[in-house]
């Protein structure tokens, strides 16, 4: 009788550690996981993008600076961005002013502190390595550099006729777009570019414009953009 009730114990307590394993194994693992994935964000998100999830390698923008190698590529590269920054950061400053939901503004104030940062570090890098002050060279204009001021203009003005509501959805378009262009930019540049701080940049406006992005579709979901 004895061993009856010992084997019914240890029986009902492989059931119990069963059970247990089915309920919190799925949570721990989602821990785990969001906890590596928040450790090596980076590292998670660069292998996405260079097995192509975000990286639109049939656009211009890849294209232009796939071609790009060295010298050629890091020059054209900090001067583009530099003015793809501070267009980014012009459109960020609206959006404090204008956006409706906090949740942009803190977006933007983000936008505004990592990209002036960044464009301080390229402009030094171009001093430092005398790729001249944003000088856009007739190639530079064939190649789409002042093209690109131009597009940047034209963006922030679509924003500066809306508040609110409208401009919110209208900041989320742009700058998912805009985002997307930096990232095929940036896409070629582990391979490309011949200084190692522009490689580091180029991982970096992968791994945070791919987060970014993210979450701007999922507010666009959420609020119904």
């Amino acid at each position: 009788m004895i061993k009856k009730k010992q084997t019914l114990l240890v029986e009902g307590a492989a059931v119990l550690v069963v059970a247990g394993a089915l309920v919190l194994g799925p949570v721990l693992n989602n821990y785990f996981t969001n906890d590596n994935t928040r450790t090596n964000h980076k590292d998670a998100t660069m292998s996405k993008d260079t097995n192509g999830s975000l990286v639109k390698k049939d656009s211009s923008d890849y294209t232009t600076y796939a071609a790009l190698k060295g010298d050629e590529y890091d020059r054209r590269f900090i001067a583009d961005m530099i003015t793809h920054h501070q267009g980014a950061v012009e459109m960020a400053k609206l959006a404090l002013e204008r956006a409706d939901r906090e949740e942009i503004k803190t977006m933007a104030r983000a936008i505004i502190s990592a990209q002036t940062k960044e464009i301080t570090e390229m402009e030094s890098w171009q001093q430092q390595w005398d790729y001249g002050n944003n000088t856009i060279s007739q190639d530079d204009v064939n190649h789409g550099s002042m093209g690109m001021s131009d597009h940047m203009s034209m963006m922030t003005d679509e924003l500066q006729a809306k508040t609110g509501s409208d401009f919110d959805k209208e900041f989320l378009a742009q700058m998912i777009m805009h985002h997307q262009g930096a990232i095929n930019m940036a896409a070629p540049g582990e391979a490309n570019a011949k200084h190692q701080e522009v490689k580091d940049l180029t991982h970096d406006v992968i791994a945070t414009q791919t987060k970014e992005i993210e979450q701007m579709k999922r507010w666009q979901k959420d609020w119904g953009f």
